[in-house]
């Protein structure tokens, strides 16, 4: 791999290490001894684009690439840890969450920024397959659904779902869900070539994942999924499973979330039979496993 800076490269880093030496290092003892860190000194590195080198500039960014920005924390480094470190913090917390790309009110190429506040997260937007998400703890706008959720270089990492709003009885901020781009890929191909979303078998159901914890708190042996919902238009819905059972196994393989179970569905075809292994709470509160066949169905999507 060839590492020769190109001529605007070397101009960027002769200009980020005049600063250096110009701005910072005049500064560094203090700042290190007193845990100070002057505001004109971060004014100065965002009028020359060092608080967000490779962001493109319709968002504000110096338009960089990944190489400018580890030049500019190089020199900076150098004479400063501090000032290193600040630069770097700022265009990780600004970089590294992830963008989602949407039309809130028609405002062409609106963007806002957040971190993945989880995975594995069952879609209840798509309760019948349990469908995957990741959470968000980015604004989700009216227009942001179906929109593109993106990593810090601009790859496409999930399809915008839905938010979690707040009613009259608790106050929710900042809990947004996104499709995986690994679940949303095949559909994308059935919708654009057939319209609708083909041979996608299911159980039918949706579920909370109960931790190890969880479980040794109520004398389970392991964790699972406590079922939240069984569709009724499904087989799984005459066989036996009872919202409030809590999965642990299906076909012998442990499961602890809605992703394992799908993971493990994934792999078979509508019609196939599945074999769970379920706690169920009796009259008393003590638990018991049973063994429930379910016959997996085609989840009709469109």
């Amino acid at each position: 791999m060839d590492f020769t800076l190109s001529k605007q490269q070397q101009m960027v880093q002769k200009m980020y290490r005049e600063f250096a030496e110009n701005e910072v290092k005049p500064l560094a003892k203090k700042v290190d001894a007193e845990e100070y860190f002057p505001k004109e000194t971060v004014e100065k590195m965002g009028k020359l684009g060092m608080m967000g080198i490779y962001f493109p500039t319709s968002v504000g960014g110096a338009g960089g690439d990944v190489l400018s920005y580890v030049m500019a924390v190089e020199e900076l480094s150098k004479v400063c840890g501090t000032t290193g470190v600040i630069v770097s913090a700022h265009t990780s917390l600004c970089a590294a969450p992830i963008y989602e790309n949407g039309n809130p009110k028609q405002l062409l190429n609106s963007l806002t920024k957040g971190i993945v506040s989880g995975l594995g997260r069952a879609s209840a937007s798509n309760s019948a397959y349990g469908t995957s998400t990741i959470q968000i703890d980015a604004a989700i706008n009216s227009g942001n659904s179906g929109g593109g959720l993106f990593d810090m270089y601009g790859n496409v990492i999930g399809i915008i779902d839905y938010k979690l709003v707040s009613n009259t009885s608790a106050s929710i901020d900042n809990i947004g869900f996104a499709i995986t781009i690994n679940e949303a890929k095949p559909v994308i191909n059935d919708l654009m070539t057939k319209g609708y979303v083909t041979n996608r078998p299911g159980l039918g159901i949706n579920g909370e994942e109960i931790s190890e914890y969880s479980a040794y708190m109520q004398g389970l042996e392991s964790g699972g999924v406590y079922v939240t919902y069984i569709s009724k238009d499904m087989p799984v819905a005459k066989s036996g499973l009872k919202v409030g059972d809590i999965i642990s196994k299906v076909n012998g393989t442990a499961v602890t979330s809605v992703t394992d179970i799908q993971n493990i569905i994934a792999e078979l075809n509508i019609g196939d039979t599945v074999e769970l292994t379920v706690y169920r709470a009796g009259a008393t509160g003590r638990y018991t496993t049973k063994t429930i066949n379910v016959e997996l169905a085609e989840i009709e999507l469109s």
